[in-house]
């Protein structure tokens, strides 16, 4: 009898508890944790991190550590690789200079890069000569026709910097005419080249000065020191061969990038590593219409730009991720009901290769980070987006 009131009583102030935590902050962290905890027992992740705010609050921010063999304990100076989340980061940077009219998107990346001004396109016929032009705006929606091709990470290693990794991506035909139609490629790379072009400063440098500074991003970065490299969380993999954890995050010659500080290319498209509340600064800079504190980075209606629709879905080839549309630089909800999904038309944001996540909800005001480090064949991007929406309580979708 008394065990049996010991549980009633434990029953109670759980839900007490839990009714107080979902009143103040509108969302469920069981129901959060719970699917942390399960990304790690089914094998989909190793240690991974969480950080959700809601109208200018962070109403949710939980590390789940794997304790497995071979992982590194999370902590908020944990470095993670967040490959092609890059590309939005870059996108702003262009973004920046094109409010500073120092850059047109329509203009011809040869105005910039003159090695991609003649340009070889692949067609039914073979390999002929490219009858367009890449124009600016080509690169950033990936509409110019750029792949990465199989050497692509070998060249990057090689080069003494973007200048001279533009001399090995224009030797690489086109899969098709410039603005015919949607192919995910490398476009923010040539970006990066053309940001230095045009800044006159390196890529690098420019990004420190107007977006890593200002939003203190203070962590984040393209190239680490030994003892910032320690900081850097394993990769997980899982496939139909191995599954364990991978120190150096290579595994193979198309993921061939080591953040040392020697290497001289800073990738536009995929060479960031951040942390959790530096991602999330940009997130919020991006929500709040691109002000971050008393700072402006960007005007409202260049934030608007991201979600101007410039070709259909899927995102990414990512067939799995139905009732979308690919705006600058990013995919964009349109059809929700295509998906399991609580999250409204309009929700936008990237993922990257390691399984990274991020999204930008503006109709509630809401922002998410999803931080990990693993390649296995789950879908990081539907699930976590489900996992949000289903946590929120009384939410207006």
């Amino acid at each position: 009898m008394k065990r049996k009131s010991l549980i009633i009583l434990f029953f109670s102030i759980t839900t007490i508890l839990y009714s107080q935590t979902s009143k103040k902050t509108g969302i469920s962290r069981a129901h959060l944790q719970e699917f942390q905890k399960n990304l790690i027992i089914n094998g989909e992740t190793g240690g991974n991190v969480i950080v959700i705010s809601k109208s200018g609050k962070v109403v949710y921010h939980h590390i789940e550590n794997s304790n497995k063999t071979g992982d590194k304990t999370i902590t908020d100076q944990t470095l993670f690789p967040i490959w092609s989340m890059t590309k939005p980061v870059t996108t702003i940077a262009a973004l920046i200079l094109k409010e500073k009219n120092l850059l047109d998107f329509n203009d011809p990346v040869s105005k910039y890069i003159p090695a991609l001004k003649n340009l070889m396109c692949k067609s039914k016929a073979g390999i002929i000569p490219c009858k367009n032009e890449i124009k600016i705006i080509d690169l950033i929606t990936h509409l110019s026709g750029l792949s990465y091709y199989k050497d692509f990470m070998l060249d990057g290693m090689r080069a003494e910097g973007l200048e001279d990794l533009m001399e090995d991506i224009a030797e690489q035909p086109l899969e098709f005419e410039p603005g015919e139609r949607y192919f995910y490629g490398l476009g923010h790379d040539v970006l990066g080249r053309v940001i230095e072009v045009v800044s006159g400063a390196s890529f690098q440098a420019f990004m420190q000065t107007y977006i890593f500074e200002p939003l203190e991003m203070n962590h984040t970065k393209f190239f680490l020191t030994p003892k910032e490299k320690e900081l850097m969380l394993p990769l997980f993999v899982r496939n139909e061969k191995i599954e364990g954890f991978n120190e150096t995050g290579i595994t193979g010659i198309n993921d061939l990038i080591t953040y040392d500080m020697e290497f001289k290319v800073a990738y536009g498209s995929l060479g960031l590593i951040s942390t959790p509340k530096d991602f999330s600064n940009f997130c919020s800079m991006i929500i709040n219409r691109g002000k971050f504190k008393n700072k402006r980075i960007l005007s409202p209606e260049s934030i608007y730009e991201l979600i101007v629709r410039y070709a259909d879905g899927p995102h990414s080839n990512d067939n799995d991720f139905m009732g979308v549309y690919n705006g600058l630089g990013v995919y964009v909800l349109d059809n929700p009901t295509l998906m399991d999904f609580k999250a409204p038309k309009g929700l936008f944001g990237h993922g990257g290769y390691q399984s990274t996540e991020f999204f930008i909800d503006p109709k509630n005001d809401i922002y998410g980070v999803f931080l990990n480090r693993s390649l296995t064949d789950y879908n990081h991007r539907f699930y976590f987006i489900k996992a949000v929406y289903d946590a929120f309580t009384n939410q207006p979708y």
